[in-house]
């Protein structure tokens, strides 16, 4: 048996030999289970929607299994029309029987019986006086609470295998993910400690609350919290209580779309990140929508959230539940019909104008010192190859290239050649004897470049000598971030550019470089010696770079090309030096 499976069958073997059970409870006051949202819950796969819900049953059902030392979950129900139904369900292995010649499957139902093939609903449900005691003590908890609802009741209850307390751990995931929900008083989470004296006698021990008015509260307790779930798929803290701000004292706003009304809460900040979160029926989908990412790189910070209200589906809203993911987690535009995609990016996109129409631009500020610390590296005494001042820049020389190593060639009657008393043969001797020399070129472009605004830079070059034809780049940095623990793959195309000036005039066509996917390089031209430029840019990050650096900026490399450079020293004045500097 293998390891893992191994473990299982221990896991439940050591439950079945307790004398009592910790049981896990979780119950709502929905619309209740009838037999065709039962059946749905039971069927691995299979959605079963409706006009009054925009959830789904089946889809994730069995992500609460593992929670249970004996993997059995039993569900129970009562609809708005006092229907009650139970059923059970056991995931464990798949697995033969002797004497059998196929496999059996790998789930296990608790249903009174299983009903022909040919018949719509497959199974017949445990009603009424026949439900198990265990489910209709909590069926009758609901019926007196809400009238209806369901419950689901995890037995063997293992506190997800997780140190914390189940407070904190309900706690934490109901107000990060459905603080929008809490805050309206359309949610409330009680989580309550209860002892079973006898089937009809229960003791309530503690009760602790998630509501409107304990939501910040809690909320505060994580806002540090910077990732959470598996591969950070949920929303952690530190986005939630950022939107949360939003939410209180954002201004409420009806935005018009090609494809209906939607609300958006907006909240102009002074310092922080532009952030537009999704929200739908008061629980958090994505803060990951298609091209916000880098569309308000030139716009303060702001806090944005799109609230979609169950009461008002228009297309807008049909079109996010259908790029939904199963765990409404993020936005798969891909599994849409074309002609949908279509709809919902142009309908995002008149979202994304409108919130650049109300958010202000960034504001800039400049800062000039009065005096500037400069480093001098050799004295004026010192001269370099030409007559030129050897400084700080550094000067081109010429050096001979690195001699390759071979082993003693061959002559024709395959014996060694004769050997020289240096250990080099005839024939090397002469291949070596005046090797072509190649010129170095130290670089003399300084090159600072200084971030104005999200997106924006401003760049200051400085040439020491004249220069014919330069162009500038700009890159992502091998490291990054400032950390230089992140770093970028080792192919890193330029950045695209927009908004580009030089010395405060707007760029021309001739000044331009473009590519297939757009402007990614600036023609400086001529420069002279000791000449300064002033370069101001506005760049693109890619989706790879932003996934990678969440609400961060990266840190650039601006690279100039010099193709033609005119050189003062005792080379031909008709030998051109190519050289890249870059800062």
């Amino acid at each position: 048996m293998p390891t893992q499976a191994q473990l299982v069958v221990d896991r439940i073997s050591n439950a079945l030999s307790r004398s009592s059970q910790q049981v896990l409870s979780i119950t709502d006051n929905g619309v209740g289970l009838n037999e065709q949202r039962m059946s749905a819950l039971l069927s691995d796969g299979v959605s079963a929607k409706s006009d009054k819900s925009a959830g789904t049953f089946g889809n994730g059902h069995s992500v609460a299994i593992p929670a249970s030392n004996l993997r059995y979950l039993l569900y129970g129900g009562i609809s708005d029309d006092g229907q009650t139904l139970g059923a059970g369900h056991a995931v464990l292995a798949s697995h033969s029987v002797p004497k059998e010649t196929y496999a059996r499957s790998a789930h296990g139902l608790y249903v009174k019986a299983f009903k022909s093939s040919k018949d719509r609903l497959p199974y017949t449900f445990a009603a009424g006086v026949d439900l198990p005691d265990m489910i209709a003590s909590e069926v009758r908890r609901v019926k007196e609470a809400h009238g209806h609802g369901t419950t689901v009741l995890i037995p063997a209850f293992n506190n997800f295998e997780d140190d914390r307390s189940l407070w904190d751990m309900v706690s934490s995931a109901a107000a990060c993910n459905f603080f929008p929900a809490i805050y309206d008083g359309l949610l409330i989470v009680e989580v309550e400690d209860l002892e079973e004296s006898s089937p009809h006698e229960v003791t309530s021990h503690e009760v602790q609350v998630l509501n409107a008015k304990t939501l910040p509260a809690i909320l505060n307790n994580y806002k540090d919290q910077q990732r959470i779930g598996r591969r950070g798929a949920f929303v952690s803290g530190r986005k939630a209580n950022d939107a949360f701000r939003a939410v209180v004292d954002g201004d409420v706003c009806s935005v018009a779309t090609s494809q209906g009304d939607v609300v958006v809460k907006l909240l102009v900040q002074d310092t922080g990140k532009q952030e537009v979160c999704l929200c739908r029926n008061g629980m958090w989908i994505t803060d990951s929508l298609p091209r916000f990412q880098t569309d308000f790189s030139d716009r303060q910070p702001f806090q944005a959230l799109i609230l979609l209200d169950p009461n008002r589906r228009n297309n807008f809203y049909k079109l996010i539940q259908e790029a939904e993911t199963p765990l409404h987690d993020r936005l798969a535009l891909k599994q849409m019909p074309r002609e949908r995609q279509r709809e919902l990016r142009e309908a995002l996109g008149e979202i994304r104008d409108w919130i650049r129409t109300r958010v202000p631009e960034a504001k800039t500020e400049s800062y000039s010192p009065e005096d500037v610390l400069a480093f001098q590296f050799s004295g004026p005494e010192a001269r370099g190859p030409g007559g030129r001042r050897a400084s700080f820049w550094g000067t081109p020389v010429t050096s001979r290239g690195p001699r390759p190593i071979q082993p003693p060639a061959k002559d024709d009657s395959g014996d060694d050649p004769k050997m020289n008393k240096e250990g080099h043969s005839d024939k090397q001797r002469r291949r070596t004897k005046n090797p072509k020399e190649r010129k170095v070129a130290m670089p003399f472009f300084r090159i600072v470049s200084v971030p104005d605004a999200p997106g924006k830079q401003t760049i200051h070059v400085e040439c020491e000598r004249e220069c014919d034809d330069a162009e500038l780049r700009v890159f992502i940095d091998e490291n990054i971030d400032a950390t230089c623990d992140r770093q970028a793959p080792a192919q890193v195309a330029p950045l695209l550019l927009s908004d580009v000036s030089i010395d405060g005039k707007i760029l021309s066509d001739n000044a331009i470089i473009h590519s297939d996917q757009g402007l990614t390089g600036v023609r400086l031209g001529r420069l002279t010696a000791d000449s300064a430029t002033v370069v101001t840019i506005g760049y693109t990050v890619p989706n790879d770079f932003v996934r990678l650096l969440p609400g961060q900026n990266p840190t650039l490399r601006v690279e100039i090309g010099n193709r033609t450079i005119s050189t003062q020293t005792t080379e031909p004045e008709n030998d051109k030096v190519k050289d890249y500097s870059d800062a």
